[in-house]
């Protein structure tokens, strides 16, 4: 009996012996498995923060060309605006030693045209956006420049304007847009109001779905005259209208309606 639990003892021992042995060797490959998954982690830690500081440089990078491109793009339509506000006052000057009044009507209103692009382009140095002009702030700060060359010569004209705040022009249907109002507002200025002590434009502005627009310019004064085509076939200023309009793939319609009625639609210009 003895030598049964002595023998039972030993086996028993060896068995505790192993069982250690092997409960040692699992924990030593998991520590070693461990260690190589810490590795790898470290190792994909460090990809990681190489890859994260490229970026960032990257993005700094392109954040600072973008400020440059910014930069380089007020201080273009700076110049611009500038250059045209020169030419505008050289005209201004020519316009003192000119006594024939249809030059002396020419250069005002070739003056007027440039002015219109100058307050553009200065809306477009002002504005942090330069795809997307606020046209309702650019609409008054247009009809007080025109109100301003006609306040000798004409009543009291008053303005009524209705225009979307969420609309934003382009630079490509600005441009040719102004000019339209420009000469709207001049052609009211200087025929509509003769012989009158008070006058009303109004001017409407609406979308028309996404990238479609609604102009309605009205005035109250004498209206067009009854062979208007004719007439403006003569004028350049209706010609440049129309020009215009077709430029902005729109269509016009003119009426007389206790005054001239304009009423455009009008979208992206046309490719060439």
């Amino acid at each position: 009996m003895v030598i049964n639990f002595s023998l039972i003892g030993f086996a028993l021992l060896i068995l505790i012996i192993v069982i250690v042995l092997v409960s040692y060797r699992n924990k030593r490959i998991a520590n070693i498995s461990l260690g190589l998954k810490n590795q790898e982690i470290e190792h994909s830690s460090a990809i990681i923060t190489f890859q994260k500081q490229a970026v960032d440089e990257s993005n700094s990078k392109l954040k600072k060309l973008l400020a440059d491109k910014e930069l380089l793009f007020k201080e273009v339509h700076h110049r611009v605006k500038n250059n045209l506000q020169i030419i505008s006052s050289l005209l201004n000057l020519q316009s003192h030693t000119i006594s024939d009044e249809k030059v002396l009507d020419i250069l005002k209103q070739s003056q007027s045209r440039i002015n219109t692009m100058a307050i553009l382009h200065n809306k477009l140095y002002q504005t942090e956006d330069f795809s997307n002009i606020p046209f309702d702030e650019y609409l008054k700060q247009l009809v007080i420049s025109i109100s301003d060359s006609f306040d000798t010569k004409c009543g009291d004209v008053k303005f009524v304007i209705d225009a979307d705040k969420e609309i934003r022009l382009n630079i490509d249907v600005a441009i040719p847009f102004g000019l339209i109002l420009n000469e709207l507002i001049t052609n009211s200025f200087k025929h509509a109001f003769i012989g009158k002590q008070q006058g009303l434009i109004s001017v409407s502005l609406k979308m028309i779905g996404s990238d479609r627009y609604h102009l309605v310019f009205t005035d109250n004064g004498n209206g067009l005259p009854d062979n208007y085509r004719e007439f403006m076939s003569k004028s350049l200023g209706l010609e440049l209208i129309e020009m215009l309009v077709e430029q902005l793939n729109g269509c016009i319609g003119i009426k007389n309606n206790g005054g001239a009625s304009f009423d455009i639609s009008f979208g992206n210009p046309i490719s060439n």
